[in-house]
């Protein structure tokens, strides 16, 4: 996301602090008051964003308060609130409350009415009646309406969102194919994808139109067979939506139609890689928001069109719009009000096809319209006309949708024919109905919000103040670590800062007294953090043998220690008790070789049945599975040849290891697709998901929240004969060598390091913690001791750090060997092949256009 925004200052309100603005409906018994909070008299109020929004909310608060000095508007990262109590990702609306008790107001994209309902936020219609500087008729129609009640405005929208596909105008030209026109039915928009599919032999080259999950186009062909959708009779079974999914798979195997479920970032068929085939031309038309994120950060070599969707597809405004709410619990609503009228006045939305500012001067301003050529923006303005009178429409709920959209993909990967995919959906349709209909809804919090006091930015004169970042999603952990540190050292007070993912180690590094790292990568700058071997050696009471050596060694280097491990993401294989139950086999448990676990994996496995079929080993993580087992196995994947990096996987030991692992996924796992490493990770996530699978590897232990039936975790298979792979996520502690306060330092990083991190798959890196948690401890020692056997000599299995997908000819060799394909013959191709990519990244090529240029066929399936 564009991080950067050029800024419009173009309103400042003229009310004054101690006018007469109106007493609003607040849903709650708080009192409003208008007098300071802070020691001199000013009134600080918070204001949410998330943090990437910080740089662009920064200089309009400060410009706010500058006019108004009076009032203080305080930035506050919205991330924080996205975890509930004991680490759990919270629900939108626990995200609401947790916002409107800590922040004043925000820009929030999860509102909704049962929200109002719960008397979260300040009614916001008496200030604008009363403001005639707001300009109601400045917003888009039906804007304002997209979150009241009663006719009451509870939300000032921020942006709209429209239905825009975008299309490659290139490839539209190349094939022929007429300009779209505004009476375009979805039958249309169908008819140019498939004009635009281009085949070599049995390989799609080029796809005609995206759709992510297959909702638009399941939706569209259900309406057009006039299948009622939002009747709970409704009947995944039913013939008639049979013939419709069969239209919508017959499309998905021409090429026509390319549906993806929503995979995890990084993974193979993540957003990245889908990214990688917009810009490679090999997908025709999809949602605008795809080509937009493909468009970053750098432009698309190809002149984009835009095709409004047909009006069945109406409305726009969704049931949670983004915009700024008014904490019903906050103490200052005139002041809060004055910020609101101001901020809501500036330009604060990216320049995108598929959003717009929800004011029509600042959608002018801001160049909107000057994106698309004449008869386009006509049509949109009439699509947003359209949509305020269109009202609600039926559509698909949650339940149906999901059902349907695994059908597909059960469908698509041949797991299933049409009917049995379809009664597998009706029968886990109807069961959620019935669970959904037997659980009871919990009991809303309606007491009263009170907006938590402010928080002091620094400490009293007499306090050393230290300023400590952390990960954006560890701000609200760290913060309460932060005050029972407090407790103890009076003296010391942190500041929590928040960074996000895109930051730079030493970009935070020089911001910072002392930081945790998210183990994105070790940071080595010796130059930027303090060597922390002095400050342990001087401490008596710190005991640096309570890690596990292969944790500390990755901070060692040359004699010094540039940081402490807190946190630690372990490789575990989890597994389901009642399928080991079941076939009456012992739980894994370690040390165990790969033998043993193959063994089991294959006792495991029950293939009776497309449905029912049950599998001893489900790889979840293709590419990192791959690399894990065999580098267990003793593979060499790539070795240093004096600084260069040349692949080896035709050496008798990592070829054989290859064999074993093939073996495995032929006799234990569910079948692969060969050239589709994407769609066999949706499939065996969709089977691990139904209890189908007995064991399958995961970084960090998943909350049991998510499964509906018991998981256990385990250490994994480990070699004696293999140092611990580096791989694994690790968050650290460092101090920032610029820092004035290193002392303090240490003593908040020591606190640290002797507190679990309350959060989700994170483990203790310490041994003595490790050996407090009865879940964790088994597979720290497991680790430990393989540890205590395995060589430490530094063995080359990693490739240039430039790209992940010199892996992917490795992982496809394997899937096709899975099916029968000549593993000699397809591991001596990956190797040609990935040598060829390495050679051309040493050039300064890009990853993905080497990739293209080494092989035509390469589909950004990357890891």
């Amino acid at each position: 996301m564009q991080r950067t925004l050029l800024l419009f200052l173009i309103f400042m309100s003229a009310c004054q602090l101690d006018g007469q603005a109106p007493e609003p409906d607040r849903r709650t018994t708080a009192t409003p008051s208008v007098s300071g909070n802070l020691a001199d008299g000013t009134v600080l109020i918070r204001f949410a964003a998330y943090e990437h929004q910080r740089p662009l909310y920064e200089p309009l608060i400060e410009r706010f308060n500058t006019e108004q000095p009076e009032i203080r508007v305080q930035f506050i990262p919205l991330d924080q609130f996205i975890y509930a109590a004991g680490g759990q990702p919270a629900t939108f609306d626990q995200m609401a409350r947790q916002v409107v008790s800590h922040a004043d107001t925000a820009l929030i994209n999860f509102a909704s009415p049962d929200q109002i309902a719960n008397g979260y936020f300040y009614n916001l219609t008496p200030f604008i009646d009363a403001d005639p500087s707001f300009q109601r008729d400045d917003f888009f129609p039906g804007a304002l309406a997209a979150l009241a009640q009663d006719d009451q405005v509870y939300l000032i929208p921020h942006t709209i969102r429209l239905e825009l596909l975008a299309y490659n105008k290139d490839l539209w030209v190349a094939q022929g194919l007429p300009a779209p026109q505004p009476e375009w039915t979805w039958a249309d928009i169908i008819a140019a994808s498939q004009r635009l599919v281009q085949r070599r032999g049995d390989t799609i080259a080029r796809y005609g139109l995206l759709d992510l999950g297959g909702a638009m186009t399941l939706q569209a062909e259900l309406e057009r067979l006039q299948i009622p959708l939002d009747t709970p009779a409704l009947r995944l079974d039913h013939p008639a939506l049979e013939a419709a999914l069969s239209n919508v798979v017959e499309l998905m195997r021409e090429g026509a139609l390319l549906i993806q479920s929503a995979p995890q970032p990084g993974h193979a068929g993540s957003p990245d890689a889908l990214y990688t085939l917009i810009r490679d031309q090999r997908i025709g038309l999809g949602p605008s928001s795809s080509f937009a994120a493909a468009a970053t950060p750098a432009p698309l070599p190809f002149e984009i069109g835009w095709i409004p969707l047909p009006d069945s597809f109406l409305p726009i405004f969704g049931a949670a719009p983004e915009g700024y709410i008014m904490s019903s619990g906050t103490q200052h609503p005139q002041a809060v009000w004055r910020w609101l009228a101001f901020v809501s006045h500036q330009l604060t939305t990216p320049v995108a096809a598929h959003v717009a500012s929800a004011r029509m001067s600042l959608a002018d301003q801001s160049g909107f319209w000057a994106q698309f050529d004449d008869a386009t923006a006509a049509q949109l303005r009439a699509v947003i006309e359209q949509s305020v009178a269109h009202g609600e429409r039926a559509t698909l709920n949650n339940q149906a949708r999901a059902a349907l959209r695994d059908a597909l993909l059960a469908i698509g990967s041949g797991q299933a024919s049409v009917p049995e995919a379809l009664r597998a959906a009706q029968t886990t349709y109807a069961e959620q109905l019935v669970a959904a209909q037997q659980t009871p809804r919990p009991t809303p919090d309606r007491n009263p919000i009170v907006v938590a006091p402010p928080v002091p930015a620094a400490g009293t004169a007499a306090q050393t103040t230290i300023a400590f970042y952390t990960p954006q999603s560890e701000v609200d952990p760290m913060r309460e670590l932060a005050q029972t540190f407090h407790a103890q050292h009076p003296e010391i007070f942190i500041r929590i800062e928040g960074y996000d993912a895109a930051a730079a180690v030493a970009t935070v590094a020089a911001r910072a007294d002392c930081f945790a790292w998210d183990g994105r990568s070790t940071p080595t700058d010796g130059d930027a953090m303090v060597d922390l071997q002095p400050l342990i050696d001087a401490d008596a009471a710190f005991a640096d043998d309570d890690y596990a050596p292969w944790v500390l060694a990755r901070f060692q280097r040359d004699g010094r220690l540039t940081g402490l491990p807190y946190a630690i993401m372990f490789r575990v294989l989890m597994y389901q008790p009642a399928l080991f139950d079941r076939a009456q086999i012992a739980y894994p448990s370690a040390p165990w070789n790969f033998d043993a676990f193959a063994g089991v994996a294959q006792q495991l496995t029950n293939r009776t049945g497309v449905q029912t079929a049950t599998y001893g080993f489900a790889p979840l993580d293709m590419p990192k599975d791959l690399r894990f087992f065999l580098d267990q196995l003793g593979a060499t994947l790539f070795r240093n040849n004096t600084g260069v990096i040349a692949a080896s996987f035709t050496a008798p030991q990592t070829q054989a290891s290859i064999r074993r692992y093939v073996d495995l996924l032929t006799t234990s796992a569910p079948p692969v697709e060969s050239d589709s490493i994407s769609n066999t990770i949706s499939q065996n996530f969709q089977i691990i998901l139904a209890g189908r699978a007995a064991m399958w590897l995961s970084i960090g232990i998943p909350s049991q929240s998510g499964y509906d039936f018991p998981i256990a975790a385990v250490a994994p298979p480990l070699s004696p004969d293999r140092p611990i792979s580096r791989d694994m996520p690790l968050l650290s502690l460092h101090l920032s060598a610029q820092s004035q306060h290193p002392q303090a330092c240490w003593e908040w990083v020591k606190h640290l390091s002797a507190t679990p991190l309350p959060r989700p798959l994170w483990s203790p890196a310490r041994r003595s913690l490790a050996q407090a948690d009865g879940a964790i401890s088994p597979i720290y020692r497991a680790y430990e001791e393989a540890d205590n056997q395995a060589p430490h000599a530094e063995i080359t299995t990693a490739p240039p750090p430039q790209s992940q997908t010199t892996y992917f000819w490795l992982q496809r060799a394997v899937n096709r060997a899975a099916n029968g394909a000549d593993l000699d013959h397809e591991v001596n191709e990956a190797q040609t092949m990935t040598q060829q990519f390495l050679a051309c990244l040493d050039t300064g090529t890009a990853a993905e256009a080497c990739a293209a240029q080494v092989d035509p066929t390469y589909q950004g399936d990357a890891p």
